[in-house]
């Protein structure tokens, strides 16, 4: 028996598909035989050290195996290697309807060889049960690598971080007002954007406040670094975050409240607590000890033991180059576009 986790060919850092490789990881860890899909021949993640397997399309399975496949490619799991168990990682769940003309038939509840669903969080585990009870739903926790993202208070500078990407309009609103009342004099803001791992965990240390743009997420994993780094967070948890916006090392906002936003930032950025290295320290135990490689492991050995076939024929299906559909991502407006350009001729 083999797990295959498919993947989308993205060269671009994508926390998704980093996640995706850290399952197999564990797998392979915790003694079974498991691998990355690509479609693409001799494609493979590399903005982020690993030594993950990866194997690459045309692929044969058989009824013995199981192949996991992100929430974007749902829609058409009926159509991939009928009789192979199948497991869907949905990572968002609010993209599970996306591309179900008809909420009432999907593959969740329609197709024969779903074993069930695995999730990064509470609260997707509570939507996905809420629209359809009796669905097997197995919640394995991310794992951030404290070997990676840790703090370090004497490398600290005047500085606050922001994954722009999602909120790009919040983004732009949000420093125009602590610009106007000039909140952000003698601090510098970092776009962390296109960055490999290191890079990201590199700004993540040195600066003091990293702002959350969550919205509608399953997990959030920025802020969750962000913590493990030794930021105070400051934002939205957009859902799935809340079960680790915790005080004194996050502090979440109303979702689109901008004005509260910027008044908490203003706040922190004026404390005489700031530099306590301790909450920076406790913080990053904390959601390291939470989020960590042994928990994940034992959750994963928790779901894989809840999400077993029954027993049925023997069976092989082919999976050829082009039967995987093109993931859907979410669309960047126009007026997302412009903020995009407006920030990228600030300071940023």
């Amino acid at each position: 028996m083999t797990v295959y986790y498919v993947a989308p060919d993205l060269a671009r850092p994508s926390g998704g598909v980093r996640t995706i490789y850290r399952h197999v990881d564990a797998l392979n860890r915790l003694g079974l035989d498991a691998a990355v899909v690509h479609a693409t021949r001799d494609f493979r993640c590399e903005w982020f050290e690993h030594e993950t397997a990866v194997v690459h399309l045309p692929l044969t399975l058989s009824s013995s195996d199981t192949l996991v496949v992100p929430e974007d490619y749902a829609p058409r799991l009926g159509e991939l290697v009928p009789g192979v168990p199948k497991v869907i990682f949905n990572q968002n769940a609010y993209r599970t309807f996306n591309g179900f003309p008809d909420p009432r038939s999907t593959s969740y509840t329609t197709c024969p060889d779903l074993l069930g669903v695995m999730v990064v969080s509470e609260d997707s585990r509570r939507y996905l049960e809420h629209c359809f009870p009796g669905l097997r739903v197995a919640r394995v926790r991310h794992a951030i690598d404290s070997g990676v993202f840790h703090p370090d208070p004497s490398g600290r500078r005047r500085q606050v971080a922001v994954v722009p990407t999602k909120r790009p309009h919040d983004v732009t609103q949000l420093l125009a007002v602590l610009e106007a009342r000039d909140a952000l004099s003698g601090w510098d803001v970092i776009r962390i954007e296109r960055m490999s791992e290191a890079e990201v965990a590199a700004v993540l240390r040195a600066s003091y406040v990293f702002l959350s743009m969550n919205r509608a997420d399953g997990f959030g994993l920025p802020p969750a670094e962000a913590i493990a780094s030794g930021c105070r967070v400051i934002g939205f948890h957009g859902m799935g975050a809340r079960e680790f916006f915790c005080a004194p090392y996050a502090v979440a906002i109303d979702d689109g409240d901008i004005i509260g936003f910027a008044t908490a930032v203003e706040r922190t950025l004026g404390s005489a607590d700031l530099d306590d290295t301790t909450i920076a320290t406790w913080g990053s135990a904390w959601i390291t000890g939470r989020y960590s490689a042994d928990a994940q492991e034992a959750d994963l050995a928790d779901a894989f033991a809840s999400l077993q076939p029954a027993s049925g024929p023997a069976c092989a299906a082919t999976l050829a180059p082009g039967a995987l559909p093109r993931p859907r991502f979410p669309v960047v407006t126009r007026w997302e576009d412009r903020a995009r350009r407006w920030l990228s001729e600030r300071r940023l």
